[in-house]
């Protein structure tokens, strides 16, 4: 993912209902929709009756797409086909390959296609940080100290960090350094 790319999703981002979201499923009385889990649970994404046997997806509109959910100024929710757009380029198909131009449907597409690729990066890192913290455990060796060059009474034969130095590290429980 180029920084491009990774600007327009973190823009996507923001213009969406803040989450984080999940699913409200109320089979007594037929409701499927998606709410914030805080806030008071709004109203992301929520299904309406569409023709003799179909469903269309219906989200909440707000004057503003920025900033805490409580301050947006809801107008209530709008079935998506009232907010479809032609996608750029393909004007002559209008009303036939439309997208939802609404944040929460854009941002539900965004996530989905982007998520291999971040995926793929957050392994990727994650083998750089294992290479990275050898070549740190290999140079940092010390007769006597961890990792961290921190005399300890814990340090293991191939002196990789001790639990305590560990936690002071990284910062863990709040604690720094040791006691």
């Amino acid at each position: 993912m180029n920084n491009t790319e990774f600007k327009a999703l973190r823009e996507q981002e923001r213009a969406a209902t803040p989450g984080p979201w999940m699913w409200d499923m109320r089979t007594g009385c037929k409701l499927a929709q998606i709410v914030t889990t805080h806030s008071g649970m709004y109203y992301v994404m929520q299904f309406a009756r569409w023709g003799m046997s179909d469903a269309c997806p219906v989200f909440q509109v707000y004057e503003k797409y920025d900033g805490p959910v409580g301050e947006r100024r809801g107008r209530g929710m709008v079935r998506a086909d009232k907010l479809a757009r032609s996608y750029p380029g393909k004007e002559h198909h209008d009303g036939f390959d439309d997208y939802i131009d609404h944040p929460d449907a854009i941002i539900m597409v965004a996530a989905r296609n982007a998520l291999p690729e971040l995926l793929d990066t957050i392994e990727r890192q994650a083998d750089e940080n294992a290479l990275l913290l050898q070549a740190v455990r290999k140079y940092a060796r010390l007769p006597n100290t961890c990792m961290y060059g921190r005399d300890c009474v814990e340090v293991e034969r191939d002196h990789s960090a001790c639990a305590e130095c560990s936690k002071w590290a990284f910062g863990l429980d709040g604690e720094v350094g040791h006691e």
